[in-house]
């Protein structure tokens, strides 16, 4: 039995309530932010973000989480949630109060960003999401170009593999998020080397919403030798109707005659057979002189080469 004199430690019936508000933002900072997601903000007891971000908020003075793994920002968040809330000795009662921790993200946090990660990680009752207008939405408005029909790569992931997907598919419009190594001039790269015969246009879109923002037409020439901001929207459109490329006959003979010299159906793209799959053909049927073969085809062509004649579809 406990002396009269002794403070009594009693332990509140509830627990504090911990709940992660996730904040887009762009590069317009806080004034580009809604009043309902900067009253958030203020309410924070945690705030995480960029280092960036945070420079947003030079006024909130509590306590601040410079963010540079989301996978520790999350061990973070966790330690907050084990955290019992603080015990009164004086006899009286402690109410949990709920506190917010708050993740500033550039954009919309649920669009090629860091909330399919925070749903995976954390209870989505206890998530809640402000997002911001993306970089691709800004990126088509500049254009003025509806983008309800656009297809996306970003920088994360699969780059390439996606991006070649939808290379050799042919799409209409297709948009790009560049990044420090994912630059325009790494997907001029890799756009050359493919050597597909559709061509696009590149319209490169630098610092959306800042005060330096840029939106050009580039070509592919100059995607190689410009630089260009690192949070970029590199914007593809399909050229129409398509073009071939003129071949160079002072290279010839060829081996297997380049994608880009074809003339494809505009509406569906992507139909010839792979420059490689001729060629091996051609290997294959080990043609000698003055002999010939007719590949009759229901699109533009099989194995249209110097050995091999072509008779198109009707």
């Amino acid at each position: 039995m406990s002396s009269p004199n002794e403070p009594r430690i009693l332990v509140p019936s509830g627990r504090r309530v911990v709940k992660v508000h996730v904040v887009g933002i762009g590069l317009d900072g806080a004034a580009g932010l809604s009043e309902s997601a900067r009253q958030v903000v203020e309410m924070a007891a945690l705030l995480i973000g960029s280092e960036r971000h945070l420079s947003y908020f030079p006024q909130h003075d509590e306590e601040r989480w410079a963010l540079e793994d989301l996978t520790e920002a999350i061990l973070e968040i966790r330690r907050w949630w084990a955290t019992e809330p603080e015990l009164e000795p004086s006899g009286g009662t402690v109410e949990p109060r709920d506190q917010l921790i708050v993740i500033l993200v550039a954009g919309d946090p649920l669009f090629y960003g860091w909330g399919k990660l925070l749903i995976a990680q954390l209870p989505t009752e206890e998530l809640t999401f402000h997002p911001h207008v993306s970089s691709v939405q800004l990126a088509f408005n500049r254009l003025h170009i509806p983008w309800q029909d656009a297809h996306f790569v970003g920088s994360q992931g699969r780059y390439f593999e996606e991006l070649t997907a939808k290379l050799k598919l042919g799409v209409e419009k297709i948009a790009v998020l560049a990044d420090e190594t994912h630059t325009p001039a790494a997907l001029a790269n890799w756009v050359k080397a493919l050597d597909l015969p559709t061509r696009y246009e590149f319209w490169v879109c630098e610092n959306l919403g800042a005060a330096d923002e840029r939106v050009g037409l580039r070509s592919l020439s100059a995607l190689l030798r410009e630089s260009f901001a690192p949070l970029s929207v590199v914007v593809m459109l399909r050229e129409s109707p398509p073009r071939a490329e003129p071949l160079d006959l002072e290279k010839l003979p060829l081996l297997g005659i380049p994608d880009a010299a074809f003339i494809g159906c505009g509406d569906k793209p992507g139909l010839t057979v792979e420059r490689e799959l001729r060629v091996l053909v051609l290997a294959q049927l080990a043609l000698q002189p003055r002999q010939v073969v007719w590949d009759v085809g229901a699109g533009n062509g099989f194995c249209l080469d110097r050995n091999c004649s072509f008779i198109p579809a009707v």
